[in-house]
């Protein structure tokens, strides 16, 4: 099973699929509430109001993308 990873992570399918949005969308995706969590061990004084405002944003946009979505 292993072998057959590696095998794929060599290959040129691998190199598209890591240069991709595919991939780079969900991680980018990921990455505003971890930042948010980080926050959450910080001062007060020291936590963004940009960044917030950005993460509300963001969490209301894909609240709205969420509910018109209709599944099969």
């Amino acid at each position: 099973m292993s072998s057959t990873f590696f095998t794929w992570l060599r290959s040129p399918a691998a190199r598209e699929y890591f240069f991709s949005t595919h991939f780079w969308g969900p991680v980018a995706n990921w990455g505003l509430p971890l930042a948010a969590l980080a926050d959450l061990r910080k001062d007060e004084e020291v936590i963004s109001g940009t960044m917030t405002t950005a993460l509300a944003c963001y969490s209301m946009v894909f609240m709205r993308f969420g509910t018109s979505l209709t599944p099969y």
